[in-house]
């Protein structure tokens, strides 16, 4: 089972400030040396009582908090079974990808550190391997006006008009879910590094 190179994150939460804000989702994807999808875990999370929320946010993840209620997991739950999918998938520290990682990273390690795992998340688990969706976009971007031609990608944004999904053709994912969206970073990711190599 422990076939799994890549580890793909995604989140969708109630604001943009980890400490002020909460998780409410999240979707992991587990990729093999080709970029197959080999394992994925989902989940709602009900954050703590105090975490502010904001409407822009809600409005885009469309999540209803009294759903969050009856089927979100507390932090500590949460810890163990992101522990449990890495360590079932990865035998060595994976590569993480996403769309944006800092933010991602963010969120799961003041968690991780909310439940006294302070290191668990980024030091036994993870390390600093990264792919990011969004600095991949704006290097190819970056590349193209150097060469001087037009930036490929009119936003870097992974789903908004002129977004990476939009420019690439990607369109069988549900925008705006954690899993929906890890998923389309995979293909977005794939069709990225074949650019790059032609580039």
């Amino acid at each position: 089972m422990k076939k799994g190179i890549y580890l793909g994150i995604d989140t969708e939460f109630t604001g943009q400030h980890p400490h002020k804000h909460g998780l409410i989702e999240i979707a992991l994807l587990a990729l093999d040396a080709n970029f197959e999808e080999i394992g994925s875990f989902q989940t709602l999370v009900k954050p703590a009582d105090d975490i502010e929320i904001t409407a822009e946010s809600m409005k885009i993840n469309n999540i209803d908090l009294s759903r969050l209620d009856m089927e979100g997991i507390n932090y500590k739950e949460l810890v163990r079974k992101i522990t449990n999918f890495v360590r079932k998938y990865f035998a060595d520290k994976p590569i993480l990808f996403a769309h944006s990682i800092p933010m991602d990273f963010a969120y799961l390690n003041y968690i991780f550190d909310s439940v006294g795992k302070n290191t668990l998340f980024w030091r036994d688990l993870i390390g600093h391997s990264t792919l990011d969706t969004k600095v991949l976009a704006n290097t190819i971007n970056i590349l193209t006006l150097k060469k001087g031609h037009e930036p490929l990608f009119p936003s870097t944004s992974l789903s908004s008009p002129g977004g990476l999904t939009d420019v690439l053709g990607i369109t069988d994912y549900e925008a705006h879910t954690a899993l929906g969206d890890i998923r389309a970073t995979r293909q977005v990711l794939i069709k990225l590094l074949d650019i790059l190599d032609e580039l």
